[in-house]
């Protein structure tokens, strides 16, 4: 998923309008980095829906027939448990006689990618890789891995003992290890390697990212520090 900023203005009856050629530039740029991404709306921060964002609702359904309208409310609550996210879609019903197009709350589901899910983990339980569970999870992965790796090279020592004549060769254990080799994935298929270069890539991505935030949030506090560090001064002085 990608966002970006569009210019708005209001005309004299009170209409949004929206730059469309800067939107139609910035879909072509979008499609050509990645042509599975299509518009499905906008977004807006605020605890609640304004009238204002009726008028802009209005305004992206020229460019896209049913649009979804995302609202974040910035002002999160520390004990709430749900995400201070709301989706809407405009429907279009009678009141009083008069057709009346109003915001409805839209059913929606948040998917995140693994490496997604490791660092949210991370950075909301802290540093301590023993306090995250999925952390802990990929662990118990790597080791299970690692037990079949060992398990697969005993069998080729055994199957290329047998080819060498060092040991006698038993049709019915051959046969079970063909099945079991047969039953590994394939991992030198052109599919997993471009897959694997994908997750390789958004997982150091991600990394990269929460090493970011974790940089701007120490400079913030620094920030913090500093200027109350000179207003006691001035108040000293």
């Amino acid at each position: 998923t990608a966002s970006f900023e569009v210019p708005c203005r209001y005309d004299e009856s009170g209409s949004a309008r929206l730059d469309a050629d800067f939107i139609k530039k910035k879909q072509e740029h979008f499609s050509a980095v990645s042509p599975q991404l299509e518009m499905l709306g906008w977004y807006a921060i605020g605890a609640d829906v304004r009238s204002e964002d009726l008028l802009i609702h209005r305004a992206i359904a020229e460019l896209n027939e049913s649009p979804l309208f995302l609202l974040v409310d910035s002002e999160i609550d520390a004990d709430a448990k749900d995400l201070p996210v709301k989706m809407f879609e405009a429907v279009t019903q009678v009141v009083n006689d008069v057709p009346t197009t109003i915001f409805v709350d839209a059913e929606f589901q948040i998917e995140a990618t693994e490496p997604e899910r490791i660092t949210v983990d991370t950075i909301v339980k802290g540093s301590n890789s023993q306090g995250s569970t999925l952390v802990q999870h990929l662990c118990d992965l790597q080791n299970s891995v690692q037990m079949l790796l060992r398990r697969v090279r005993g069998l080729e020592k055994f199957l290329l003992a047998v080819k060498a004549g060092e040991v006698e060769a038993s049709h019915s254990l051959l046969r079970q290890i063909s099945a079991v080799c047969h039953a590994l994935p394939l991992v030198d298929s052109p599919a997993f390697q471009i897959e694997y270069l994908q997750e390789l890539d958004d997982s150091a991505l991600v990394g990269y990212l929460a090493t970011m935030t974790k940089g701007a949030q120490a400079l913030l506090e620094a920030e913090k520090k500093l200027q109350l560090s000179n207003t006691s001064s001035r108040r000293t002085a």
